[in-house]
């Protein structure tokens, strides 16, 4: 199952973090897979409404329902004040386990825009145990790595889709674009998960 997620490269900088379940229940949920014992229980992936990816999680540790948000440490200024928050590594998007009446309990949250079936269970179970391990590593994620100062993208999705320009600086997911509109060069301060390089 493809679900479009966005290449990562690795460089040196802060370690990141998973927020639910801790490893040890990641690899009891992958020999369940291995063994035929997980019975109805799979992962499914929750595709969340706009930012709702924390309140998701909160209302998943209050059900007592095994859930996976991967996070990334991000760097945000205020003024003259620099502040450390977490930001989800694939936005809009929380990796939950539980029987099919779960897909119900995620409706119920009002939270979530659609609940995707995941059909390769004992891959997508590896892909999370190596991200697991990667995200907990010495190790930090540049998600939009082939997007760096000067490249020609083009938008994909949003009000500006099919507007093309070149990137002039990024701050981390946050992406500063220079268009041309009428003659004039303009910036656009946009989502680099809704841009593609040229």
């Amino acid at each position: 199952m493809q679900l479009g997620f966005p290449r990562v490269g690795v460089q040196r900088a802060t370690p990141a973090r998973f927020a639910g379940v801790p490893w040890s229940a990641l690899r009891a949920i992958g020999e369940e897979l291995d063994d035929g014992a997980a019975g109805e229980r799979r992962w499914y992936v929750a595709h969340t409404k706009p930012q709702q990816e924390f309140a998701l999680s909160r209302t998943m540790e209050a059900m007592g329902l095994p859930y996976l948000l991967p996070l990334l440490p991000r760097s945000k200024r205020y003024g003259h004040r620099h502040r450390e928050t977490m930001r989800p590594l694939f936005s809009g998007y929380v990796f939950v386990w539980g029987n099919p009446e779960l897909r119900y309990d995620l409706d119920q949250t009002r939270r979530v825009a659609q609940v995707i079936e995941v059909f390769d269970q004992p891959q997508l179970q590896g892909e999370l145990e190596s991200l697991h391990r990667l995200l907990t590593s010495e190790e930090t994620i540049d998600p939009y790595r082939g997007l760096k100062r000067g490249v020609r993208v083009e938008v994909t999705r949003g009000p500006f889709e099919g507007v093309c320009g070149v990137v002039e600086r990024r701050d981390w997911d946050r992406l500063f674009v220079q268009i041309e509109f009428l003659g004039r060069g303009i910036s656009l301060e946009i989502d680099g998960s809704l841009l593609r390089p040229l």
